[in-house]
């Protein structure tokens, strides 16, 4: 990847993350879409996976210390890691797999279907973590499993609608700034 590239797609996805401290409305956020863009814009698999999740460990590291510590009122000092966030980045990880097959070509049927294959994916595998986790309120057998799916429902509304605004932000602002057509750009893997 040539460096100014790699320059703008780290700062797209940065300036992104940034948008997570900003209060909108509960699982409104640009996570899933920093993955999915990350995936198809950096072109050695390390820079696909480790910025995206590090600018995302990154705000969460913010939020968590500075916005919601008092849930997590049974640690003290700073929180670096919690129990959470093992579903939440294995998702985010998993987007980035995804990705990294989906955008052989980038256009807005892609990332309109990439968008909502990560909100899937996203669904899935958090909820299966809230079932299954240490402090899960759900039953440990398939009506549990079940329940917890049916109750996230709602929740999922507003990250599918943050998933789509988030994508077509970041890959319509690099193809903007770029001066480039996305409906005819290739990704070389």
């Amino acid at each position: 990847m040539k460096t100014n590239k790699f320059f703008l797609v780290s700062v797209l996805v940065i300036v992104t993350a940034l948008f997570r401290l900003i209060p909108f409305v509960d699982n409104f956020n640009p996570f899933a879409s920093i993955a999915l863009f990350g995936s198809a814009m950096y072109s050695k698999k390390i820079w696909k996976y480790a910025i995206p999740l590090l600018a995302i460990y990154v705000s969460d590291f913010l939020i968590n210390n500075l916005v919601l510590n008092s849930f997590f009122n049974a640690q003290s000092g700073l929180i670096f890691f919690s129990d959470y966030m093992v579903t939440v980045y294995l998702s985010y990880a998993m987007i980035v797999l995804f990705g990294s097959h989906w955008f052989k070509k980038i256009n807005a049927g892609r990332i309109l279907g990439g968008a909502l294959v990560s909100t899937v994916i996203f669904f899935l595998i958090t909820n299966f973590g809230a079932w299954i986790g240490p402090n899960s309120i759900y039953p440990q057998n398939f009506t549990g499993l079940m329940e917890s799916y049916i109750l996230a429902i709602p929740f999922s509304t507003m990250t599918l609608v943050s998933n789509l605004i988030f994508s077509f932000i970041l890959f319509y602002s690099y193809a903007w700034i770029t001066n480039r057509s996305l409906a005819l750009q290739e990704v070389k893997a």
